[in-house]
């Protein structure tokens, strides 16, 4: 994979565990950053006061798709789990390519932000500056959601991502990430698994055309 995914991948995905964010977040001292480091500074002698901090960065207001999909990752891992119905939403949609000089990410989120990372490195980021696409990112969602509501998230560690030839589907959501992986052919001539390529490829486009570029 490219050096830029395997510095990304976590964040990419919201699945890093509480020490890792909490290196990682500025020192701000506000929500939603301080709730992680909050909870990370209590974590080893009150579980329950760190699963507070972190069920409050979870149901904070306007927070990014992506760090309310990390605070449930690390409530999780905690013992806490999401309401039934909130937690089989997709929130987020990941198509890995594995290519030969690297790995193609298409990632989208509820909040209609998107990222797209090419197997040389570069990329092309989508903080939704405006509207245009929403709607490729709704249908990219849509096609997520219906491989989640036929599946379950994954149990154990989460695989490497997608080697040579092979291509993967991971769909975020609070109570965890649902994976689809094979060769790359067979995940887009399957029923479900092409619709979510399917929907991939022109937003990746759109991305590549549109988004302030990285690399």
């Amino acid at each position: 994979m490219s050096e830029v995914y395997a510095e990304l991948r976590g964040i990419i995905l919201a699945d890093d565990d509480l020490a890792t964010v909490a290196c990682r977040v500025p020192d701000a001292g506000e929500l939603p950053w301080s709730g992680f480091t909050r909870a990370a500074g209590l974590v080893g002698t009150d579980r329950d006061g760190a699963a507070s901090a972190l069920a409050e960065v979870a149901a904070l207001p306007g927070a990014e798709t992506r760090v309310a999909l990390q605070a449930w990752r690390c409530l999780r891992d905690l013992g806490v789990e999401p309401p039934e119905a909130a937690g089989r939403v997709v929130r987020g949609v990941v198509v890995e390519v594995g290519l030969e000089l690297g790995t193609d990410v298409v990632a989208a989120y509820e909040d209609h932000t998107a990222r797209y990372l090419n197997q040389g490195g570069g990329g092309a980021f989508w903080e939704r500056p405006t509207d245009a696409l929403d709607s490729s990112i709704d249908a990219y969602l849509a096609a997520g959601q219906e491989v989640a509501d036929a599946t379950g998230p994954i149990e154990g560690s989460l695989p490497g991502p997608a080697a040579s030839g092979m291509a993967a589907i991971l769909l975020l959501t609070y109570r965890g990430i649902h994976l689809g992986s094979g060769p790359m052919d067979a995940i887009m001539g399957d029923e479900l698994g092409g619709r979510v390529t399917g929907a991939a490829f022109p937003l990746m486009q759109a991305l590549t055309e549109m988004a302030p570029r990285e690399g």
